[in-house]
């Protein structure tokens, strides 16, 4: 029940979700005759979704988590006993697709089979269960059919299937180690995930070396007024930074960070 309430309440504080709000707001406001007031909610609402749509907004919000844990480059990576890369990079293989697809966070796969053949790990260890429908496999499953494709042995990847949050990511990477005897990890995610992440692990007693990957805050545009051209990539990119900084009040409230 926590993690669905937690859900819901992370896609009302999104941009859109906010957005949303404000207009049934208004319309509530409308209809009891208070114009003023509507518009005013109107206005609001406007600038929170046209400000979270451009790039200006969205690269400024996720370097704020970015710039705590910048990618470095593999070969600066030290040796560890396993690569830990955490879910949310597939979409399950329904029909009609042949296989799972990936996602943007898709790098985290990409970082973390460059990383295994750099020979910094003799493992990688995927984490990420399955949610809800149960028609889909655990996300381990599906990241471990996928780094098969990029020429990982299967003999070289453990599965962690159970996990639905980062939080649990943590607690059953913990168990896993623990029972195999590895003591340094890998930690591979998103640079705006990895601030939470890592903490989630330390509050477990890991201490990984964070390797971030899937940067968005790099880069400008090539004329100073189109990073205030609202866009969906830059919603996107706002929406997942959002979500960031709630989660971390969240786990923070929670005591998991």
């Amino acid at each position: 029940m926590l993690f669905i309430l937690g859900k819901l309440g992370a896609a009302l504080l999104s941009p859109l979700g906010l957005a949303l709000v404000g207009l049934v707001l208004a319309m509530i406001l409308f209809a009891w005759a208070r114009a003023a007031a509507g518009q005013g909610v109107l206005a609001a609402t406007f600038a929170v979704l046209y400000l979270s749509a451009t790039p200006a907004v969205s690269r400024t919000l996720s370097a704020i988590l970015e710039t705590q844990y910048p990618p470095v480059a593999v070969a600066e990576l030290p040796q560890a006993d396993v690569i830990i890369v955490l879910g949310g990079v597939t979409s399950p293989a329904y029909a009609p697709r042949p296989a799972p697809e990936l996602s943007q966070a898709a790098d985290r796969l990409m970082h973390a089979a460059d990383i295994y053949k750099a020979g910094k790990a003799p493992r990688i260890l995927l984490s990420g269960g399955e949610f809800g429908d149960g028609e889909a496999s655990p996300e381990a499953e599906q990241m471990r059919d996928v780094l098969l494709r990029f020429g990982v042995p299967q003999a070289d990847i453990v599965l962690e299937p159970g996990s639905i949050d980062t939080a649990s990511n943590a607690s059953l990477t913990h168990a896993l180690m623990t029972e195999n005897g590895w003591t340094n990890a890998i930690l591979v995610t998103s640079a705006t995930h990895m601030p939470r992440a890592l903490a989630t692990f330390r509050r477990q007693g890991l201490d990984p070396v964070p390797a971030a990957t899937d940067v968005v805050s790099a880069g400008r545009s090539p004329w100073p007024w189109a990073d205030w051209l609202p866009g969906a990539d830059a919603l996107d990119d706002t929406t997942r930074a959002v979500k960031e900084l709630v989660g971390q009040l969240y786990y923070r409230l929670r005591s998991w960070s």
